[in-house]
């Protein structure tokens, strides 16, 4: 039995889950990506047999990054997607960030621009409220990336330039090496899409200061501030620039050098067969220099089947644009409309897989209000019940709990304030009577008159109560016992005086009152004793009347 089905059989604790994501982060760290892939996958299967969402969203997110390290975007997308929503549902703004990153990064590399923007947006706005500045760093050059392959690089260029300036302003300074390499490699972009619409390459001293700020940064900083797992592709990456620019320069000697270098960084990548496809794109632009558009036009092609094979919709896109200027060229025009209609197609199925991931969102986000509707829905239960756990049944007012954790928390604060506070203990006289000749419907239909009337009669930040059966209490906060007598005078005239007849034919109520006020130290027991021998001293002098 596997490590995953195990998981499956015999849910695991928390504490497990997140020793196995801790592991597979360290493993990332240390370059052993199948290793990690294998823990983030134990992780996921042992989250979802117990339902533990944090550890489900933490662990999508370390495959995606486990994915989009071997450049299986079409795995990336989805798996990326899907932990942004769960850290969404669990309030996690940084870990939501971290993973619209990593989707931001396969939407883009999949051609499904407005998505790859948008979830990039979204991550640095998560981010702007947080105390570390390196998440903003990482959301702003993930924007940056998003509008580069989009090919809107006026916005990329700002979003660049707010990532460098958010890395200055860390404490410490985080490195920038990992922004200029996409931003030499955005300018790359650039540039061979202005010589496709104009026929040559445009100025390039922009693109080689960019370079040579890389080389300097690299020596500097080494591999500090690059992500895990990407040394090398980013050491690949830079070997590759420095070699486009060399062909652009006409220096064959040093394309041979970068290349062999860059080489040498994909053979030790996991994800590298986008990394080829970049080779050959020096491979073409070098051949392309030097006239020899035949072998331009094979390293062009053998650019795209690299880029399709490592699922880079975007570097196949590229590959076909070198491809059909190739062609034209050559003087072949046919050859070049023909590429460019495979590019229409190859442009269609995008769009196609795009509207696709479109209705995966809806239905993720459908669930999401469903389950927002669910907590409000228990959010407005659980005010409920606890309402209605303060709230006397049957007369509707505070009952006994609710009365001794106010009362508690006025003795509390009356001590340190200093003000006054009083209580009154209410007894129905001779309940028991009441029932016996009316009913105990009758007694109910007493009771509750007299919680009316105690309503009716209190101030409306004074708090009438039910203790049990024919016991009620009043507490009057911020009110010495003369205060609180006096108001006790006018409830006992008013239930005295009220018209019982209407409710039963015959019947009389009265009730027997005891106020108390808090002393220094007094507990609530204390308090209601005193309030208690005060009504029955009131109850006996009644009977001598």
């Amino acid at each position: 039995m596997s490590e995953t089905e195990k998981a499956s059989v015999d849910p695991p604790s928390p504490g497990e889950l997140d020793d196995w994501l801790g592991r597979a982060r360290r493993a990332l760290e240390t370059g052993q990506l199948h290793r990690a892939r294998q823990l983030a996958q134990r992780a996921l299967a042992g989250a979802q047999a117990c339902l533990h969402r944090p550890s489900e969203a933490r662990a999508l997110a370390c495959l995606a990054y486990c994915d989009a390290l071997t450049s299986r975007w079409r795995r990336v997308h989805p798996s990326s997607q899907r932990a942004a929503h769960l850290f969404q549902l669990l309030g996690d703004a940084l870990g939501e960030a971290d993973a619209l990153i990593t989707f931001s990064g396969a939407a883009s590399c999949l051609g499904r621009h407005e998505e790859a923007v948008e979830a990039a947006l979204l991550a640095v706005r998560l981010v702007e409220a947080l105390p570390s500045g390196q998440p903003a760093v990482l959301a702003c050059n993930a924007l940056a990336q998003a509008y580069a392959w989009s090919r809107s690089f006026e916005a990329a260029d700002e979003a660049f330039d707010r990532a460098e300036q958010l890395a200055v302003r860390c404490d410490p300074p985080e490195p920038v090496l990992q922004i200029l390499l996409q931003r030499a490699y955005a300018q790359a972009l650039r540039l061979v899409g202005e010589r496709f619409f104009k026929g040559a390459l445009p100025e390039r001293s922009g693109f080689e200061a960019l370079l040579a700020r890389c080389v300097r940064e690299a020596h500097v900083s080494g591999a500090e501030g690059i992500q895990p797992g990407l040394l090398v592709t980013h050491r690949a990456l830079m070997a590759t620039l420095c070699g486009l620019a060399a062909c652009w320069r006409g220096e064959s000697s040093v394309v041979q050098r970068e290349l062999a270098e860059a080489r040498r960084w994909t053979g030790e990548s996991s994800g590298g067969t986008w990394l080829q496809a970049l080779e050959w794109w020096v491979e073409c632009e070098w051949a392309w220099d030097q006239s020899r558009l035949g072998q331009a036009v094979q390293c062009a092609a053998l650019m795209v089947d690299a880029a399709m094979g490592a699922e880079h919709e975007q570097l196949a896109c590229l590959g076909q644009l070198l491809l059909a200027q190739l062609h034209e060229c050559q003087g072949d025009e046919r050859g070049a409309l023909e590429v460019l209609r495979l590019l229409r197609r190859r442009e269609e199925l995008i769009r196609a897989e795009s509207l696709q991931s479109r209705s995966r969102v809806v239905k993720w986000r459908l669930e999401l209000r469903e389950h927002e509707q669910t907590l409000q829905q228990l959010e407005a239960s659980s005010e409920q019940l606890e309402r209605l756990s303060l709230e006397d049944a049957l007369t509707g007012i505070s009952n006994r709990r609710h009365f001794e954790l106010r009362l508690g928390e006025r003795l509390r604060s009356r001590v340190l304030a200093g003000r006054p506070l009083s209580i009154a203990l209410i007894d129905v006289n001779d309940f028991k009577q009441v029932n016996d000749q009316h009913s105990h419907r009758v007694g109910d239909q007493v009771l509750c008159a007299i919680a009316r009337i105690l309503c009716n009669h209190v101030r409306e930040n004074d708090l009438p109560a039910r203790l049990a059966g024919d016991e009620f209490v009043v507490a009057f906060w911020d009110s010495d016992e003369a205060v609180a007598r006096q108001v006790c005078e006018r409830i006992e005239a008013a239930v005295a005086h009220h018209d019982w007849s209407r409710i039963a034919s015959g019947l009389r109520v009265s009730i027997s009152v005891g106020v108390s006020q808090a002393r220094a130290g007094d507990t609530i027991a204390q308090l209601v004793h005193r309030a208690d021998e005060a009504m029955y001293g009131a109850k006996a002098a009644r009977r001598q009347r």
